[in-house]
């Protein structure tokens, strides 16, 4: 949360460079947590998503279930990141 409150105050003050640190750490720690990925297979697939994705779709693209409540990209993101979609409310913020 800090991270957040130090973003908005450099919004406020238009300092883009220090906006673009703040990113970019994100961004890294993002990328650390992907090295960690969760296993996808036990997850469920979405299979309505899936009958209409187009017939050149890679065979390894396969649509994941989540909650249908609004928030399916930060959902996605969270079962990205973590496997679960329970962090997507701390996905939400930073993004």
């Amino acid at each position: 949360m800090d991270t957040l409150k130090t973003l908005k105050s450099y919004m406020v003050t238009n300092d883009t460079s220090a906006i673009k640190s703040i990113f970019q750490q994100c961004r890294d720690r993002i990328l650390q947590r992907i090295n960690h990925l969760p296993e996808y297979s036990s997850l469920p697939i979405d299979e309505l998503a899936q009958s209409l994705l187009p017939r050149d779709t890679p065979s390894d693209c396969v649509p994941i279930k989540t909650r249908g409540d609004g928030n399916c990209l930060y959902n996605a993101i969270s079962i990205a990141i973590s496997g679960k979609s329970f962090i997507f409310i701390f996905v939400s913020r930073i993004v």
